[in-house]
């Protein structure tokens, strides 16, 4: 991770994890190009992060991916007007009709639709950052992650305070194993809007695949304490208590079950473990 990029990722990081950053907090301009990752910090991340893993936390990092892909999915949806935060401008008709229109075939799941008529309000008014972030919103659920990131940076060159574009950035750098990319950009979320509960629970879920679980715990509770009702932080907490040394069973046991109340498919890898696990008076 570069030095600017740390710092950037100290913003808006618990302090947890700024401990596991580094140096202590310093103010620092947005960057919105600070997700060009150099090769080279790709590389030596990956080099140091290829060692062989227990199979179980393999598996755990199975498991939290696959939940953060499922659940991205359904939180990811596009702004509209009145949720953009700056630079919103008074639209055309015609301008006006494609960008309810392709609000309109987002929620209807029709995401290809959707991306054309988000794509069209960016050709009409090239410097609307919220077209950019819908479009960018719109490639990611067809999977398109490389055009998703590439639009989504252009939305926070025009407006670096939108949450949502930042937000996506993290998840969508998470996915391609970008972490430092996703570190700085999750953390400018928190930053920005630090009562976002999702953006503390991805922050806190790359913390854990880095081995960091103070961060890793400090981040999820945060999310946990904004929304109780928060099924897929309860139950990475409860992943993150079972890696302890030794491991926080009847925390790990409280997460998950509170996971489960809340609709979270079981684990049976954790339920074997939670179950052999002598129950404390």
């Amino acid at each position: 991770m570069t030095e600017y990029m740390r710092t950037s990722a100290r913003r808006g990081a618990g302090p947890e994890l700024r401990k596991a950053l580094g140096e202590p907090l310093r103010d620092c301009p947005v960057n919105p190009g600070m997700l060009n990752v150099p090769p080279s910090a790709i590389s030596d991340f990956a080099n140091r992060d290829s060692k062989v893993e227990p199979s179980g936390k393999a598996s755990s990092d199975k498991r939290a991916l696959t939940a953060l892909t499922a659940f991205a999915a359904l939180m990811l949806f596009p702004i509209t007007l009145r949720s953009e935060q700056n630079n919103a401008p008074v639209m055309d008709p015609e301008v006006r009709q494609a960008f309810d229109n392709g609000l309109l075939k987002f929620r209807a799941g029709q995401f290809e639709e959707a991306k054309q008529s988000f794509s069209r309000v960016t050709e009409l008014l090239p410097n609307y950052s919220g077209g950019w972030i819908n479009l960018g919103s719109a490639e990611y659920r067809l999977g398109e992650y490389d055009d998703a990131e590439k639009h989504l940076r252009k939305a926070v060159h025009l407006d670096p305070d939108v949450t949502q574009a930042w937000l996506t950035l993290g998840i969508i750098a998470y996915q391609k194993g970008e972490l430092e990319a996703g570190f700085a950009a999750l953390s400018q979320a928190v930053y920005l809007e630090p009562d976002n509960a999702r953006a503390h629970m991805y922050l806190g879920v790359l913390a854990r695949k880095r081995g960091w679980l103070d961060a890793a715990e400090d981040e999820l509770r945060k999310a946990v304490e904004l929304d109780d009702s928060y099924a897929e932080a309860h139950f990475n907490l409860a992943l993150v208590y079972t890696e302890r040394e030794p491991p926080s069973i009847e925390l790990a046991r409280r997460h998950y079950y509170r996971a489960l109340a809340l609709g979270a498919p079981a684990d049976a890898d954790l339920d074997r473990l939670l179950k052999k696990a002598p129950i404390t008076p």
